[in-house]
Parts: C-alpha cells; structure tokens; sequence
C-alpha cells in the first residue's frame, strides 16, 4: 500500500478513536497463535465450576483492570469461534462484566461520545441494574467529570431546590472515586468510579433527545417552520422561568444546554408542538443572590462593558441586569 494511503489511513483511525469514550476499556487487534496458552488456561479458569476458579478470576481482574478487554476477546479452539467469555459459568461470567461494565453497571454504548470538553465528557449507557423501565436495563446519560466543585453545583441545583424534571434533565443518581470525599444525598449511588479514570466524578442523568441547537440545524427549522420556533421559545422560557423561581440562575444558558424532545413522523423525528424543553449543564449555576451569582453577573458586565465601573451599583442592582 502507498506511503501516503497508510499515513491517511492512520490518521482517520486516530480521529476515530478521539471519539470514543475515554473511560472505554482498550480494545487490540490480538494475535491469537501468541496467546494460545494464555487462552486455555484462562478458559479454564472461566468455565470451569469450583470456588477457586472463581477467586482467581477475582484476583486477576481486580490486579489487572485495564487488560479486562483483552481477556474478554480471547478466542477458543471450538469449531464456533467463540470467546472465552462466551463458554464462562455464570459467577465468573457476572465477575468478569463486572469490570468491562463501569462502575459495574454501566454499559456504555458504542459510538460517538456525545459531548467532550477538557473538564467533562457526556455518554449514552444503559443501566443494568435499574430495571424499573427495561429488563435489559435503564438507558442513561453519563456526564463524567474532573472539577468536584461543578460536579456538586449539579446535584446541588436539583437537590437543594428541588427543580421538576420538566425544568431541567432528571438526575438518577452520582458517583464518585473512592479517595475523594462521598456527597451525601438519597440518590448518592455506591459503586466507586474506577481509579484509573480519568474522570473522577459522575452524574447519572434521565437520557434526553438531543440539543436545541442539534434540533435547529438538522430540521431547518428557523426561517422554515415558524410554529416549531415558537413553541421552541415559550418551550424555552418556561423551563428558564421555572428554574428562576425555584432560585436558581443557570449561568450558561445557550441552544446547547437545552435538550428538545422528538416525535417520530414519516420524515423521522421532527419537534412538534407537544415536544418539552428541559435545561442541562447546571455546572456554573448557583443560588440567586449568592455570592457565586453575584461574582458571575459582574464577570459578564465587565466583558461586555470594559469601560464601566460595576464597583457602583449595589448587589441588587447587579442582579437585576441579569
């Protein structure tokens, strides 16, 4: 192949795998012939029923968390071509997607991530232990993340000022690593983010459809369908007003972190005049009047007018810009 179809080739592969979740286990290309040995003698381990298969199993994974995915994919000898995960008793099985599954519940979706910044990164998952809409499991939104004060503004906004979920996306419950200090709460969960993520803290959020700003460049929507923009704006206002009167100020309010719900018609999924609008990303919110609020409003004015003496006006009104 030509140097330069390789070197494109490389790349595109590259680009594709800065998609992937970064708290995916790492899968490789195994050359099976070199790991024959390894293979049996861990398919023996796997399928075979005694408590000491079962504790060694145990033991490898829990020392070698990140080859789990290596494991996973060994191939047996049967004429089938099946894993070694395929043939595995059901302890071992259940002790292996464990570890493969993060914080042994979550099983992440293949594809995109949804969202990725420097400081979090958004995942469709489903829940395999939430059966309460699904027997397969609950499908979630996981928003990992690295900064603990955003982390708690999150779950600070809805739970200390009880927002509805029509106001703004449900939260199901958090996590975090076990070194870091737990938060305290009824939908505190308690497995630990795994240690060598790079995310240490986790919010589980009710799945939504997709972004405003999603909605308006895939289904042409402005200068297009006037209805479907209006009632994207009294959508929008309402669930901003809400979240105003339930105290709160959301701090970065854009088309992005608004999610719109669809309805499936002959042309796919279109917003229609029945689809709600729910507010995400409460990660600079703060408490109206708080001195968080106050230091943010003044931020903004001073962006905006460089020039302006802001040390002047009162607290209140500051707050009354916004």
């Amino acid at each position: 192949m030509p140097k330069r179809l390789t070197a494109d080739k490389s790349t595109m592969m590259s680009r594709m795998e800065s998609f992937v979740s970064q708290v995916q286990p790492t899968k490789q290309d195994l050359n099976n012939n070199d790991m024959v040995d390894f293979a049996e003698s861990f398919h023996y381990i796997l399928s075979t029923p005694l408590p000491m298969c079962v504790s060694v199993t145990k033991i490898l994974l829990d020392r070698h968390p990140k080859l789990v995915a290596i494991f996973s994919q060994l191939k047996t000898k049967d004429s089938k071509n099946r894993t070694v995960l395929d043939l595995a008793c059901d302890e071992q099985r259940d002790i292996v997607e464990s570890f493969l599954l993060l914080c042994g519940r979550y099983r992440i979706n293949t594809g995109p991530v949804i969202h990725r910044s420097d400081t979090c990164e958004v995942v469709y998952a489903t829940d395999v232990k939430d059966k309460t809409l699904s027997h397969d499991g609950r499908p979630v939104a996981l928003k990992m993340m690295k900064d603990r004060h955003q982390w708690e503004c999150e779950i600070e906004a809805r739970r200390d000022h009880h927002l509805s979920w029509s106001c703004a996306i449900g939260l199901l419950g958090w996590h975090c690593v076990r070194k870091e200090e737990k938060f305290s709460g009824k939908d505190a969960r308690s497995e630990n983010v795994p240690s060598f993520s790079p995310y240490k803290f986790i919010l589980v959020l009710d799945r939504g459809d997709e972004s405003v700003h999603e909605a308006v460049l895939k289904q042409r929507i402005s200068g297009e369908n006037v209805i479907a923009v209006s009632h994207l704006a009294r959508a929008l206002a309402g669930s901003i007003s809400d979240l105003h009167h339930a105290g709160v100020v959301h701090g970065d309010l854009k088309l992005r972190n608004a999610l719109v719900s669809t309805h499936s018609n002959e042309g796919g999924y279109q917003v229609s005049n029945e689809s709600e609008v729910v507010l995400c990303d409460l990660d600079t919110s703060g408490a109206i009047g708080s001195e968080r609020t106050l230091i943010l409003v003044r931020s903004k004015l001073t962006l905006k007018h460089p020039h302006s003496n802001t040390n002047t006006q009162t607290p209140t009104q500051v707050h009354l810009k916004t």
